[in-house]
């Protein structure tokens, strides 16, 4: 298959951030520079196996890659501070190695991703919101470290093949934040 990378004029960047993508690039390489990605920037953008995010980037919005759903791995870069509610929701990437730098991961960002079989957490993340991981089904490893304080609702219900979530302690939890599949361990505190 043949392999092009995305032409700047694809992207309507306006003052560090991506406003809109609209090109039909396999691979989209964003800028350096680029400090943030608006609200649904690459919503829906299917065709996109490979994105490749700057060191610069501080915010990703809402929605951003909803539905973006064909790279296989995401690794969000050092320095991203702020990931939106339903962000990377319906893609299909098999592991989400998330920064250090991000504090907290916002309502449904990764829900639905049905490819999702690990998600690895920094020390440093102290919140996970609600119906963060909802119905990732293959997501399997899950360790959370020391540093998270709080777990939403929902947050990791219909995870089927997470057997095992063991809580840091103290760490407060919502209403059904996990459902223990029958022939699983459960979660520990």
């Amino acid at each position: 298959m043949k392999q092009f990378f995305s032409a700047p004029e694809a992207m309507t960047i306006e003052n560090g951030t991506v406003i809109k993508y609209c090109g039909d690039s396999n691979t989209v390489v964003i800028p350096e520079g680029v400090t943030e990605i608006a609200e649904c920037a690459f919503f829906r953008k299917a065709h996109i196996k490979e994105i490749v995010l700057p060191q610069s980037l501080k915010k990703i919005g809402k929605f951003a890659f909803y539905g973006a759903c064909g790279f296989a791995d995401l690794r969000l870069p050092e320095g991203l501070e702020e990931v939106g509610e339903y962000a990377f929701s319906r893609c299909c990437f098999r592991e989400a190695v998330l920064p250090k730098t991000l504090k907290r991961i916002e309502k449904e960002t990764f829900s639905y991703n049905d490819n999702l079989r690990r998600a690895i957490f920094p020390e440093g993340i102290c919140e996970i919101g609600e119906g963060a991981f909802h119905c990732c089904r293959r997501l399997a490893e899950v360790k959370l470290p020391k540093s998270i304080k709080k777990i939403g609702s929902y947050a990791f219900i219909a995870c089927d093949a997470l057997a095992d979530l063991r809580l840091p302690e103290g760490c407060e939890t919502g209403r059904d934040f996990f459902s223990k599949p029958k022939w699983g361990k459960g979660f520990k505190k």
